[in-house]
């Protein structure tokens, strides 16, 4: 898209009041904390407008924003406004930025009135709690400042090694610190800044599944961790600790629901090499509700 002109705001954010109406405000409120410009109908229609009149103020922010922010929650896809916040969106050539709730599976599909677009075939940014998503759209919009928007595209059927790495930043909000891509397996070592035990579980799960998406040819994923915070979910000084994650790609077609996946995932305390299955005691470790 060229946007030549400045933008009144810099997200419009579209989402279903049924499901999403708290994420939305509170990814509202956040960025307007940051002096973030966002449009959101529930904080920026005027009170006077008229029944009839509101949808004439969305549309002309919607025209004026930069990017279009999907917040893809339970039913988004049978909303009557959502499908008409994309239609627009497509006609005015507007940059998307796909966040998709974990429960929900990538394929979504929106039916307008001339098409049927399925989101499962974009880039898709997964999270899980309403201050997860703030993180990733506040990460997105720090890498927009230096490049520019993504576009509602394909994913490219093969992405270098590099490419994969900006994509699981993109999706996750993460950049690995070190990758050992072998035959067989795929390492990614990262440091972890979540505070509590479920934003760290919730982590876990989301950058585990994007490298198993992007590193589908492997036999096995292994993530280890560098975590700064200890379980309690205090903040107080704690000394760094190691974890490291495995999940065997023979059960990624098995998953079908988070608690699911969790349970497929092992964990240990320290880096692990080939034969991380001999003599060492996975952790056991509950997921957070």
């Amino acid at each position: 898209m060229n946007n030549e002109k400045l933008s009144e705001y810099q997200f419009f954010i579209c989402y279903t009041r049924d499901s999403a109406e708290d994420l939305a405000l509170h990814l509202w409120n956040g960025l307007e904390k940051r002096e973030i410009s966002a449009f959101l109908d529930l904080k920026n229609i005027p009170k006077k407008a008229k029944n009839i009149e509101w949808w004439k103020f969305r549309d002309d922010a919607l025209r004026n924003s930069a990017t279009v922010i999907l917040i893809i929650t339970h039913g988004f896809e049978k909303s009557e406004e959502v499908k008409k916040e994309i239609s627009l969106a497509l006609d005015e050539d507007k940059d998307f930025l796909l966040l998709r709730y974990s429960d929900l599976d990538k394929n979504v599909i929106v039916v307008l009135k001339d098409k049927e677009v399925n989101l499962g075939e974009y880039n898709q940014i997964v999270f899980d709690t309403k201050e997860e998503l703030l993180r990733k759209v506040l990460s997105s919009y720090s890498t927009e400042k230096t490049t520019h928007a993504p576009k509602l595209i394909a994913k490219p059927k093969l992405l270098s090694l590099d490419e994969k790495l900006v994509t699981i930043e993109q999706k996750t909000g993460y950049y690995p610190t070190l990758v050992i891509d072998e035959e067989s397996k795929i390492c990614v070592y990262y440091n972890t800044f979540s505070q509590t035990i479920k934003e760290i579980q919730s982590e876990v799960m989301s950058v585990t599944r994007v490298v198993c998406e992007l590193f589908s040819d492997k036999e096995r994923v292994i993530l280890t961790l560098n975590k700064v915070h200890d379980y309690t979910g205090t903040i107080a000084p704690v000394e760094p600790e190691i974890v490291t994650v495995v999940f065997e790609m023979k059960d990624w077609s098995k998953i079908s629901d988070k608690t699911q996946f969790w349970n497929k995932l092992h964990f240990f305390r320290r880096i692990l090499n080939d034969k991380y299955l001999n003599g060492k005691a996975p952790i056991r470790w509950r997921l957070v509700p």
